[in-house]
């Protein structure tokens, strides 16, 4: 296809799979369209759309997944939860969920990740496919570890002094302990309330905590989960409406806040309104938080200066990982600091999240959503 053709195409179906999640989630919940649409806005929508990223199709299977286990129909949700490893380390977990706790799910799921399979097989060699596990996916990381948008626990270990192969290993690790802990939690909060919704909505949103590569478009995978437990009858109400409301908002796109201020503005003052439940004066405050920590991050931010980036030392076969890696060096690194600020208030998101599903655990919730 031409390219302008084909882009117009890519950005309808991921249009499409951004209204598919507000959709859902609003069935799902019973939330207010408006605050759904909210929630997902910048942080799923306007982060991805520019870029053609595609963790918005993920995103979009994992709510249908959440749909339809919701309405008992276990071969659907299957087939949604495979394709959500389109985004892997999202869809990992809850594909492990439903493959260890739903046996209705088993049998679709282990033909459609088969046939998945299969069909990657049919166009690579093993060899082929071993070295794109074996050196291109690590390389990859090796390139962004030091990459300021990255949220990784190989990124924070990289700052921090420790070499590539340690602070990859060290990511790969606190995945591995993160899925396990979410699926723990899954395991527990499904059994209390009687939803299997939590198999596919909890892994994912534990998974996005730590891990060698995470990036701020696969953040929105926490929400299904923080909606739903939102929902809940429970005194974590209001820790449930600020990790979701610290997650709504793309802080280290300060420039995207910026660009759009009146659009900023009403979206903080609907998610501190509907979610935490503040005072119109209390409204006003938080919207102008938040456009004024935009505005002081565009004033320290230093932007590269670097018109091209020239690669004539690299080998005829280097790999696109080894020159990407020059690239982030060139462009992604002078504001470390600044973007370490700007993450913290999405990192307090995730641990208000873990620490709810924690508490959660250990004490019996009434499950109000369908």
């Amino acid at each position: 296809m031409p390219i302008a053709d084909a882009t117009l195409l890519w950005e309808g179906i991921l249009c499409i799979a951004f209204c598919v999640t507000v959709f859902t989630l609003t069935k799902l919940t019973s939330l207010e369209p408006e605050l759904v649409f909210a929630c997902f806005l910048f942080s799923d929508a306007a982060i991805s759309l520019p870029l053609g990223q595609i963790a918005l199709l993920a995103v979009a299977a994992l709510a249908s997944a959440m749909f339809c286990i919701s309405r008992r129909k276990f071969h659907a949700a299957a087939l949604f939860t495979a394709l959500a490893l389109i985004e892997p380390h999202i869809g990992l977990g809850a594909c492990l969920g439903l493959l260890f706790f739903v046996p209705q799910c088993r049998p679709t799921l282990t033909a459609t990740l088969s046939a998945m399979i299969a069909l990657s097989i049919s166009y690579n060699t093993p060899a082929r496919e071993y070295e794109y596990l074996h050196t291109v996916l690590p390389s990859h990381v090796f390139s962004e570890s030091m990459n300021q948008d990255q949220y990784s626990f190989t990124h924070i270990l990289s700052l921090l002094g420790a070499n590539n192969l340690t602070a990859y290993i060290a990511g790969q690790v606190s995945y591995a302990l993160s899925l396990a802990v979410g699926l723990f939690i899954a395991r527990k909060l499904a059994r209390r309330t009687g939803s299997p919704m939590f198999f596919i909505a909890i892994p994912p949103a534990f998974a996005v905590i730590g891990g060698p590569f995470i990036h701020i478009q696969q953040i929105p995978a926490a929400l299904p989960a923080l909606l739903l437990l939102f929902t809940q009858r429970t005194s974590y109400r209001f820790s449930c409406g600020l990790a979701t409301f610290l997650l709504a908002i793309p802080w280290i796109n300060f420039q995207l806040l910026l660009l759009l201020p009146l659009l900023t503005f009403a979206l903080t003052l609907l998610l501190s309104a509907r979610l935490l439940r503040f005072s119109f004066l209390g409204q006003l405050l938080m919207a102008a938080n938040v456009l004024g920590i935009s505005v002081l991050a565009h004033m320290f931010f230093t932007p590269s200066h670097h018109e091209t980036t020239t690669f004539l030392s690299m080998k005829a076969n280097a790999l696109a990982e080894d020159i990407w890696r020059l690239y982030i060096q060139d462009r992604h690194t002078n504001n470390q600091m600044l973007f370490l600020i700007l993450q913290a208030p999405t990192f307090l998101g995730l641990f208000i999240m873990a620490a709810i599903t924690i508490r959660k655990e250990k004490e019996h919730i009434k499950c109000t959503t369908s």
